[in-house]
């Protein structure tokens, strides 16, 4: 039995991969897009290894300077909510769970804004 389903698979898989038909100028640019996409990211990434080995720095994820500037905005003082929009992030706890784990500064920032707090409350 030939269903609906089938039928909208078949039309996701085909060529022009829509549900929607247009015309072919339109499905030539959108088949355009999805090529150089594809290639973008693979040239993003490709870039971001050369870099690396002309400054021999070891192999990194490009998702590397994410986390590093997210742990940076923190460790700047950035609003933890300011930052989970920055990233996209649809609720906060992802970035505190993702982001939030102390680096030496915030530590170090952390323990000193303790102990000024402690030598106003014994004064």
């Amino acid at each position: 039995m030939y269903s609906i389903v089938t039928a909208l698979n078949e039309q996701v898989n085909s060529p022009t991969g829509s549900l929607i038909s247009f015309n072919q100028n339109v499905n030539s640019l959108q088949q355009e897009y999805k090529k150089a996409k594809g290639n973008i990211d693979i040239s993003i990434f490709n870039a971001f290894s050369r870099i690396l080995k002309k400054v021999n720095i070891p192999s990194l994820d490009i998702h590397s300077l994410r986390h590093t500037h997210a742990v940076l905005l923190l460790e700047s003082g950035a609003n933890l909510k300011y930052i989970q929009e920055r990233l996209g992030h649809k609720s906060i706890e992802m970035t505190s769970n993702v982001y939030s784990h102390i680096s030496d500064k915030i530590n170090k920032d952390s323990i000193s804004e303790f102990e000024k707090y402690m030598s106003n409350v014994l004064e």
